[in-house]
């Protein structure tokens, strides 16, 4: 129904969040703010900030979902994508195409609020 992945980094105080994924035919029932919440308090104590990253202008609205849980910032990253058919191609001696097929937009947000 809904899964996520907490990690934490000890020696900075950095929580993330990663994979937070609800079924489907579970979507819109809460389960998503209910699993956030619960990774958050399970950090409280430990971890001094929590970050999630995700991609732009996603069709779950996966930043509405963070943006509701507390999560805030505007930051946005944009990272280069290599062009899968190009190390295939290299490797049958063939012609490269330009490298880069193109780009993702990725936003990272931070909750720092008295976990």
């Amino acid at each position: 129904m809904a899964t996520g992945i907490a990690e934490l980094d000890r020696e900075i105080g950095e929580g993330v969040l990663e994979w937070i994924q609800v079924s489907k035919d579970y979507r819109r029932r809460e389960l998503g703010s209910y699993l956030v919440c619960e990774l958050l308090w399970r950090m409280r104590k430990a971890a001094g900030f929590v970050t999630v990253s995700g991609k732009c202008r996603n069709p779950d609205h996966s930043e509405d979902l963070y943006r509701k849980c507390g999560f805030s910032g505007d930051d946005v990253w944009h990272i280069l994508r290599e062009r899968e058919q190009a190390a295939v191609a290299e490797e049958k001696g063939a012609a490269l195409a330009p490298p880069f097929l193109g780009y993702l937009v990725l936003m990272q947000l931070c909750h720092n609020a008295d976990l």
